[in-house]
This record gives C-alpha cells, structure tokens and sequence, in this order.
C-alpha cells in the first residue's frame, strides 16, 4: 500500500522534468520568434528531450524503486542518468541555435554522445541495481508487506 509520501517521492522528479519541458517548450517557441524565420528541428523538439526520458521515465523509475530495494548504487545511477538527459538537452538547444545562427560546432556533437553514453550507462546502472535489490529478497517491500498485515 502507498502512502501519500510515497507518491510524492515517485512524483518530484518527474514534476521537475516536466518544468524543465515547460521551460523548454517556452524557449523554442520565444526563439523561434526572434529567429528570422529560420527554423531548426533541434530547437523545435527540445522539449521531447526531458518530456519522453525525464518525466516518463522518472515515473516508471520511480515505481519500480518503491517495490525493490535498490539502494544507494540506484540514486548514482538516476543522477548519471539525469545528467545524460541534461547532456541531451542542452546538446539539442546548442545545435538548434547553431542551425538558425548558420554555423556548427564539434563541441555540440561531443556533447550529443557524452549524453547519450551517460544516459545509457545510469539506465544500466539502474536495471542492474534493481535486479540485485530484487535477488536480496527486496527486503524494504517485505517489509512493507509485513507492516501492512500487522495494522
């Protein structure tokens, strides 16, 4: 059973993405304006960036951490990961700005695989945690089981 603490704990970071999303929206439409009528899909769809690996993944990965006993390896895991998805994002608005500017840059392109590495290797870090937390016999959901049957 969850409490109303629990939901909140799954909800924080998925409620800060979907800032981050907000504020991403915000900006490309602002940017776009003022762009001169150049458009670049990297800043058009810089919100799908934390919108689809923030806030869904957050709140899957947030369930997932209430019924196992992941442990500290997982909060290291989520915050690589969480960088990766910055990485991603800031990656997207650097390039969408380069586009409509008309130059590039190396760095952006460095930036896209160092968040993609980051990303994929705290979702890794995360599944493996999971999976040890699952085999050590999830002791915090047991228990929550046992607390449960006691009231």
């Amino acid at each position: 059973m969850y409490t109303l603490e629990d939901s909140k704990k799954i909800m924080m970071p998925a409620a800060i993405y979907a800032g981050v999303t907000l504020f991403c929206a915000v900006f490309s439409i602002i940017y776009n304006i003022f762009a001169h009528g150049v458009h670049s899909p990297y800043m058009t769809w810089l919100f799908v960036w934390p919108l689809i690996l923030g806030v869904a993944v957050e709140i899957v990965a947030g369930i997932i951490r209430q019924k196992t006993d992941a442990g500290r390896v997982a909060d290291i895991a989520e915050c690589i990961y969480n960088s990766g998805v910055a990485a991603l994002t800031v990656s997207s608005m650097l390039r969408g700005i380069m586009d409509i500017a008309g130059t590039g840059s190396v760095y952006q392109v460095w930036m896209l695989y160092a968040g993609t590495v980051m990303a994929a290797a705290g979702a890794v870090i995360f599944a493996v945690a999971v999976l040890a937390g699952k085999s050590n016999g999830s002791r915090k959901y047991n228990q929550r089981l046992i607390r449960d049957k006691q009231n």
